[in-house]
């Protein structure tokens, strides 16, 4: 019985060494940069998408074979997020998934261009996998809205760089 206790000791500590190296390597320790600055402009190639966010995805991976096909340079892969999930149903959340380019670029169909100005942000920074990202930057971001005075803006703009996710939240002081 002593065997098979220590047996089960040894396998539950190894689980649990496995699941500390794998939150470690998706950067579930990893801190979150914040900063306020002026950011932009974007134009930014991409189709529109409707229901849970994490479903993007396809979208960048379809404006990125295009432009591909089409030789336009490409920057940086991006969700465009013109809703709080917090506050509308996930079947109705309205977001764009695309490239940020440069230069002039004729698109067709269903493909879009989005001119995001030049704004003030609130600058995220989060080092780690796409999926933990949203995990440890809206609350942080949330918590500096509330300690700072400021609203939320829209629309929100995340970065999907190798290795990080940079985020925009356009921020707006409220009116006294």
């Amino acid at each position: 019985m002593k065997k098979w206790l220590a047996l089960l000791a040894g396998c539950l500590f190894g689980l649990f060494v496995v699941g500390l190296l794998v939150a470690y390597r998706i950067g579930a320790f990893n801190r979150v940069q914040l900063s306020r600055e002026e950011r932009g402009p974007y134009r930014i190639v991409c189709l529109s998408h409707r229901g849970a966010y994490n479903k993007i995805k396809a979208k960048i991976l379809a404006v990125e074979a295009m432009l591909k096909e089409a030789g336009v340079e490409r920057v940086a892969p991006c969700g465009v997020y013109y809703d709080n999930p917090a506050e509308v149903p996930e079947e109705e959340l309205s977001s764009k998934g695309g490239f940020v380019v440069r230069g002039e670029v004729a698109v067709d169909g269903a493909f879009e261009i989005v001119e995001i100005p030049r704004r003030e942000v609130l600058w995220a920074r989060f080092e780690g996998h796409p999926s933990v990202a949203p995990v440890k930057i809206y609350p942080e971001m949330a918590a500096w809205l509330a300690d700072h005075g400021w609203r939320r803006g829209s629309p929100v703009i995340e970065f999907y760089r190798p290795g990080r996710i940079e985020c925009e939240m356009p921020i707006e002081r409220p009116a006294p």
